[in-house]
């Protein structure tokens, strides 16, 4: 780590606002930052049953907090997302 971003880590540790950083509700962080509710920025969904798709030599694996649980040759979501894992993780 730059010996500046040290510098910069340590102020905040402190409490104090480097140049560059602006206080918020959520702490310091940079100016150019700004704050949202997480509603605000992305969509959040619950999973899907995999019962109506899955197929024993699919193409796809259907992940689930404890790995893979089957697959399938078709997916319920098409699109750019982020898989998080709601138990068992």
């Amino acid at each position: 780590m730059e010996q500046k971003t040290k510098q910069k880590l340590e102020q905040i540790r402190k409490g104090k606002v480097p140049k560059g950083y602006k206080e918020t509700k959520l702490g310091i962080i940079p100016e150019d930052w700004s704050c949202h509710k997480i509603k605000e920025t992305l969509k959040i969904c619950h999973g899907k049953s995999q019962k109506k798709i899955e197929s024993t030599n699919g193409k796809y694996p259907i992940l689930a907090s404890g790995g893979v649980i089957g697959h399938t040759n078709s997916y319920l979501y098409n699109y750019p997302s982020i898989l998080i894992g709601r138990k068992g993780t």
